[in-house]
């Protein structure tokens, strides 16, 4: 009697339990956040408009850093200009595709300037969504490309007109650009009947800003070359002790030498970069972000 009671208190037990951890089951764990660490290298190929993959790059910067940097170690017997070259292998690419970035967001202002006076001139006799889809065979070669994937989003993929210019906007990264399609899409909802005179009021002020670009541009075109031989002089000077003062190389392979490379070469690359930044044409921010 005793051990049937004592097994029905169990199978009670049991079944208690069952139930509790089927009404009350345990929280699910939270997913986790995927980190994209190369998130604002694909951005900065993007807005540069090269095509490489960003995964590749990464992994040749630092292949190329490993094999130049023991390179550099072998010939000069150094270490902190080896890492300085390595270093370079990672930076060069980098602030190539910066350099090219700012050359392309010059070169799409310029063109933006024209898209604007089109819109304008076609709006006197077609709708806005005719005036944006006309552009892909007449728009400048530097945006061309966006508005031929206009055109296809709006008509091959069926994207109502609003969607399909916000799509537009990482690739342009321009913020008169994002004013516009503010107005485009504020006009395409209400039918603004204003909308040739706000474009016309646009294209008076991105050309205001792109006369004055262009004067600061050609200020400081001596200010960056100047900084680039300020960069390349030190160098010049370290390769020639190394390879003409052979009593050089036990000093500088010393811990008071090595460390005095390092401070010179940081010295070099922050006065390189306050030099560029002094020289450069600054970038509104944009309002939107992706």
């Amino acid at each position: 009697m005793i051990g049937l009671a004592a097994a029905v208190a169990l199978f009670a037990a049991s079944l208690w339990m069952l139930v509790d951890w089927w009404c009350d089951p345990r929280p699910r764990p939270a997913p986790r956040v995927q980190v994209d660490p190369l998130r604002r290298l694909r951005r900065l190929l993007l807005q540069a408009e090269l095509g490489w993959p960003v995964d590749r790059l990464a992994g040749a910067m630092l292949a190329a850093a490993v094999v130049v940097g023991l390179l550099a170690y072998q010939l000069l017997g150094w270490l902190v200009p080896s890492l300085f070259a390595a270093a370079f292998c990672i930076v060069g690419p980098i602030v190539y595709i910066v350099f090219r970035r700012a050359q392309r967001r010059a070169e799409r202002q310029e063109a933006l300037l024209v898209v604007l006076e089109r819109i304008r001139e076609e709006l006197e006799n077609v709708t806005l969504q005719e005036a944006l889809l006309r552009l892909r065979q007449s728009a400048p070669e530097a945006v061309a490309p966006v508005f031929a994937q206009l055109e296809r989003d709006v008509t091959v993929l069926r994207l109502p007109l609003g969607d399909a210019l916000r799509r537009t906007q990482a690739r342009l990264d321009d913020r008169m650009w994002d004013s516009c399609v503010a107005v485009f899409g504020l006009a395409e909802r209400t039918g603004g009947s204003e909308l040739r005179k706000i474009i016309g009021r646009f294209a008076q002020t991105m050309r205001a800003d792109l006369e004055l670009r262009r004067t600061i541009r050609a200020q400081q075109a001596q200010q960056i070359d100047s900084a680039r031989l300020t960069m390349l002089m030190p160098i010049g000077v370290v390769v020639f002790l190394r390879l003409f003062y052979p009593n050089a190389d036990r000093f500088y392979a010393s811990v008071p030498g090595e460390a005095l490379l390092l401070v010179c070469g940081v010295s070099i690359v922050f006065g390189y970069w306050l030099m560029l930044r002094v020289g450069e044409v600054p970038h509104v921010r944009r309002l939107v972000r992706e």
